[in-house]
């Protein structure tokens, strides 16, 4: 009895072989392909999948760790030969985080290039892809194979790494610098950081362009433009680089005094002196070249403004520096009588006698005024007697030179 229930069980298996179909897996499976074996975070990396000839099929993509590596649930595509089908289909995946996962790819109809059932499988495929941190330097080729000499792919991948790490501009320099008033001493140049101007008394503060010469940069600071004092202040323009670094640039500010001769309105009321019928006007900048031995530079409020001039330094004897139609030159300033006349003076070997020509009102009881031309020295008034026909000096000083 049992020998015939055994006949009889392996009988309906081999029916059951017979008349089951096997399902066909094709030699040929997806292809799937990726841009890069290694992305950083926030960038995005396609993993391409194709077909093999012949057939067409509804194709799924995913990701093994959408936390790592994500196509935001765009993983569905139809593709193969049949007609209105692409052979291929490219998605994008986003890297998420550091980390690694793999990308499967599979499909799950398949049909023949007629659009007909074909039945069977065809084998999927995956990959690996690597999520690197944002600040790493590793780039795709670092994870490639490089089996054999790998210099060459070595020196690609720093390459790479350079280009992607972009280095910030360091440069905090100034292209252009203006100011509102006065004028900038030495003229600007970007790599000179110190400079010097005057202003008038009315200027009581300074508008200050900069302009940094890196569009990267930027002026981060001015300082000491406003509420200017009589004398000096110093403005100073901060620039900084678009990597942090600074650089300082400082300008000296003169703002004259009230009383300065030098300001804008008071120079229509230079003093002026007329000698000998000559119409002199102050200069207030003393050349040093024409600065006499025994004179040391000093200041003189003349009319109400303060104007440089020189004084001597082995008696009281100040000198004014005029100009005319004719030229400029030194003359002595009588402040007794508000006048100015001219400067002689005459060397020896080692003394030098400097003639005074005051003007007087009433010539000397028994004496005549006369002129005395002095060589290569102008003209002196001198008074002569009349008897005794001796020619005196009044009021002449005379200094040892040292």
């Amino acid at each position: 009895m049992k020998k015939l229930f055994g006949c009889i069980l392996s009988l309906v298996v081999a029916v059951m072989l017979v008349f089951t179909p096997a399902e066909h897996v094709y030699a040929q499976g997806l292809g799937l392909s990726v841009s890069s074996s290694s992305v950083a975070v926030g960038k995005t990396v396609k993993v391409t999948v194709s077909m093999p000839s012949g057939y067409f099929g509804t194709v799924v993509i995913s990701s093994s760790d959408e936390g790592v590596l994500s196509n935001g649930g765009d993983g569905v595509a139809n593709i193969g030969d049949a007609a209105g089908y692409p052979t291929s289909q490219s998605f994008s995946f986003t890297a998420k985080a550091a980390g690694s996962c793999t990308i499967k790819a599979y499909c799950t109809v398949v049909g023949d290039a007629e659009g007909n059932d074909a039945g069977g499988t065809i084998t999927g495929a995956s990959t690996k892809v690597t999520v690197t941190s944002a600040s790493s330097n590793n780039d795709s080729n670092s994870n490639k194979d490089n089996s054999g000499s790998n210099t060459g792919n070595d020196n690609n991948a720093n390459k790479d790494n350079e280009n992607k790490e972009e280095k910030k501009s360091s440069n905090a320099s100034l292209g252009s610098l203006v100011i509102s008033a006065g004028t900038l001493s030495p003229e600007f140049s970007a790599a000179t950081k110190d400079y010097t101007a005057t202003v008038d008394y009315s200027c009581s503060s300074l508008a200050v362009t900069a302009n940094p010469a890196d569009s990267k940069a930027s002026v981060t600071s001015v300082t000491g433009n406003d509420s200017l004092e009589v004398g000096e202040n110093t403005v100073s323009v901060v620039v900084t680089a678009e990597d942090g670094s600074t650089s300082t640039y400082n300008i000296v500010v003169t703002r004259r005094a009230e009383d300065d001769p030098e300001n804008a309105d008071k120079q229509d009321n230079w003093k002026k002196f007329d000698i000998n019928g000559t119409e002199w006007t102050m200069v207030n900048d003393i050349p040093e070249d024409v600065v006499p031995e025994g004179f040391e530079h000093s200041k003189t409020v003349i009319d109400g403004l303060e104007y440089n001039t020189l004084h001597g330094t082995f008696g009281d004897i100040t000198l004014v520096y005029l100009q005319s139609e004719s030229g400029n030159g030194l003359f002595v300033y009588d402040a007794a009588q508000n006048a100015a006349y001219e400067f002689v003076r005459i060397n020896s070997e080692s003394h030098f006698i400097v003639v005074l020509l005051p003007k007087v009102d009433d010539v000397p009881e028994g004496y005549n005024e006369i002129s005395l031309s002095i060589e290569g020295k102008g003209v002196a008034t001198a008074y002569q007697t009349k008897v005794e026909k001796k020619m005196i000096r009044q009021r002449i000083f005379t200094s040892y030179t040292l």
